[in-house]
């Protein structure tokens, strides 16, 4: 079908089109997601939401063409940590916060996960550097992830 073009045509999501300027995240501590009864995954937030939810606005954009229908529940960005199975939440008191210090979001990979018996694997598709910024140096390098399950 054709949203399975952009799994096989990574190309097709063009970098331009996003057009995002680099911006900075702070990571929250653990937490469960999505917030709630029924969490499925332990995740970290991610602040501010703002930047985050514009990248993903405009990533919708660019792949509606290829038959990708937008989310409709509300973004919230996280890191995903590991996913919760037999619905027994673990306990997070105690467990220590990521650093405080604020990543400077450069570059996203979108990712193709397929989620198999033995866990998830995921794939590169895209990488993208936003903005016009000189490459980072290796110790700064930092990646934005977002995951796309596959259909």
């Amino acid at each position: 079908a054709v949203a399975g073009d952009m799994l096989d045509h990574p190309e097709a999501v063009r970098c331009g089109q996003l057009d995002v300027e680099p911006f900075e995240i702070q990571v929250g501590p653990p937490q469960p997601f999505p917030p709630g009864r029924r969490p499925k995954v332990v995740a970290l937030s991610l602040t501010p939401e703002e930047p985050l939810a514009e990248l993903a606005s405009r990533l919708d954009t660019a792949v509606r063409p290829l038959g990708f229908e937008p989310e409709a529940r509300r973004f919230q960005p996280h890191i995903t940590l590991g996913r919760i199975r037999n619905r027994r939440f673990p306990k997070l008191e105690g467990t220590p916060s990521p650093s405080a210090a604020p990543w400077r979001v450069r570059e996203i990979v979108l990712f193709r996960s397929d989620l198999e018996r033995d866990g998830a694997h995921h794939a590169a598709l895209v990488r993208c550097e936003l903005g016009s910024v000189p490459p980072p140096r290796a110790s700064e390098s930092r990646s934005l992830t977002l995951i796309s399950d596959s259909m």
